[in-house]
């Protein structure tokens, strides 16, 4: 089984912010949260990666993730907060806090 690789628009963002005095340490410290996250979301279910990747990087509601799935809003946001949850935890494991 392959694993998808998830686009690279927030390792471009990463790249793209204004330079500081400790902008390459900065820089590399947000690129390796950003590969942990990915490498996090990877060991979720298909159904909650993209519920998270829904609400938080296309900022889609919960209204808009039900209609597109077919599924009740009630139902999908369920699964939402209990996909969050198993990413805080295993993000605390890795030393990252959401």
């Amino acid at each position: 089984r392959s694993k998808k690789r998830w686009p690279t628009m927030v390792e471009d963002d990463v790249e793209s912010r204004p330079a500081s005095s400790d902008a390459p340490l900065e820089a590399a410290s947000r690129l390796e949260a950003v590969r942990v996250l990915q490498a996090l979301l990877g060991r979720l279910e298909p159904l909650e990666q993209w519920l998270i990747v829904g609400r938080h990087f296309y900022e889609m509601t919960g209204r808009e993730l039900a209609e597109l799935s077919g599924m009740p809003r009630r139902t999908l946001m369920d699964r939402y907060n209990r996909a969050m949850e198993r990413l805080r935890y295993m993000a605390v494991q890795e030393g990252l806090s959401l």
